[in-house]
């Protein structure tokens, strides 16, 4: 019997933290002693801030093999004006489509094989009109 392997990363998760990493403006910091978090996986509760960067990095199901997963990420980026999210997103969109990319996920490294455009991003609704919201979806292949 072979011993079993480890699960695969939390793509979702990877993606936030490569984001966090490499986007200066989007990284966490402290605001009167209250951590304020421009990545998440979930909304802040107060939903996104008037006028504040923030990056929601969502994720559904992956089918898999043996050696490799292939999850749909989407992302919902939020700014305060039209120029900031589009800007945003483009360069969010630039990061996830020039592959392969290796991310630090902990103690280790997750490497992105491809990464496949489901949703071009496209400036969509918010429930607030004072917010820019910019949403695309992606197919990534990574490996154990």
């Amino acid at each position: 019997m072979s011993d079993p392997l480890e699960p695969f990363p939390d793509l979702v998760d990877v993606i936030a933290v490569g984001l966090e990493a490499d986007f200066p403006e989007l990284a966490s910091h402290d605001v009167g002693g209250e951590t304020v978090y421009r990545v998440g996986t979930e909304f802040p509760p107060e939903g996104p801030l008037l006028g504040e960067r923030f990056v929601r990095v969502g994720g559904l199901g992956a089918p898999e093999t043996l050696i490799t997963t292939r999850p749909m990420i989407d992302l919902d980026v939020f700014a305060g004006s039209r120029h900031e999210v589009v800007d945003l997103a483009g360069r969010i969109h630039q990061w996830m489509v020039r592959y392969p990319r290796r991310v630090r996920y902990g103690a280790r490294f997750v490497v992105l094989d491809t990464v496949r455009v489901s949703m071009s991003p496209q400036v969509v609704d918010w429930r607030d009109d004072r917010v820019r919201r910019v949403y695309s979806s992606y197919q990534i292949s990574a490996r154990r």
